[in-house]
């Protein structure tokens, strides 16, 4: 299971608006001034939340992208070593020095 979907069914698992929830249909948190900064709080903290969630599935994709971008190059790599390894050993030519004739 990703983390993704963990964290759907975390926010599935959440109670329904009404008491709990920010209808706040007579529940604890009421009408009054507590009620309506916990409400807005709540509010707050589900914004982060999806933030956070939004943040989580890029980074994902990103890995992801990356990833791809590795095995291609680990690929090519792999088959450059297996072409030199065929080669045969060819000795190097001697540098030519050059003199200067005036």
């Amino acid at each position: 299971m990703t983390t993704i979907d963990t964290a759907q069914r975390t926010i599935a698992a959440q109670p329904p608006a009404g008491k709990y929830g920010p209808a706040g249909d007579g529940g604890a948190a009421g009408g009054d001034p507590a009620g309506r900064r916990l409400r807005a709080r709540l509010a707050e903290l589900r914004r982060e939340y999806a933030e956070g969630e939004d943040r989580l599935r890029a980074l994902l994709r990103q890995e992801s992208v990356l990833r791809e971008t590795m095995l291609r190059i680990s690929g090519a790599a792999q088959v450059l070593q297996e072409l030199l390894a065929e080669e045969p050993e060819q000795p190097e030519p001697p540098e030519e020095s050059v003199l200067a004739v005036e």
